[in-house]
């Protein structure tokens, strides 16, 4: 997967596959990490919003939102993004209101437990829980999410193929706050 996700990992994955690719020329698939966490739960969560949280530390997830359909590629409903948990909330409440809820990702864990302790009612009440199987990152979801890639040509090569930062690392927080305050 390109990304959102650790720094350091999606860095060495993107640098392996563009390193596989360029002897022979080979075209990369460059998978949001948030959609391939989204189709591990293809089948199981029928007609339902698939909210992938990803802990992003600093109090955020990351995040997209996707509905999942009897075939093919599920719907991705916004961009990859990084909020907050209530400002998740938020979106959750408005969009796909009738759907049932199924958290996915290494965040999952800390979203269900913000949610238990929120006042955010009605989306508790839209939540279902995943099989502990299927909350984390699966290389068959990613494999899957890349063939759907393929088939709509949207590929890289290994010259284009990027890692996706959804915001900056800490250093780089750093080192633009030490740069401000030298100014």
């Amino acid at each position: 997967a390109a990304g959102p996700g650790s720094f350091t990992g999606v860095r060495i994955g993107v640098s392996l596959i563009k390193g596989l690719a360029y002897p022979q020329n080979k075209p990369c698939a460059g998978v949001s990490t948030l959609e391939a966490l989204a189709y591990n739960l293809h089948i199981t969560a029928r007609d339902a919003l698939i909210v992938p949280v990803m802990d992003a530390r600093r109090s955020q997830f990351y995040n997209a939102l996707f509905l999942d359909r009897a075939e093919g590629r599920q719907q991705r409903l916004c961009a990859d993004r990084v909020l907050s948990f209530d400002e998740l909330m938020v979106d959750l409440s408005t969009v796909e209101p009738e759907k049932p809820i199924f958290f996915v990702g290494d965040g999952y864990d800390l979203a269900v437990s913000k949610l238990t302790a929120s006042d955010f009612d009605g989306i508790k009440e839209r939540f279902r829980e995943t099989p502990r199987l299927l909350r984390r990152q699966n290389a068959a979801s990613v494999g899957a999410v890349a063939l759907f890639d393929i088939a709509e040509g949207r590929l890289f090569t290994h010259q284009t193929l990027a890692p996706v930062y959804l915001r900056m690392s800490q250093a780089e927080r750093v080192r633009l706050s030490g740069s401000k305050e030298e100014n």
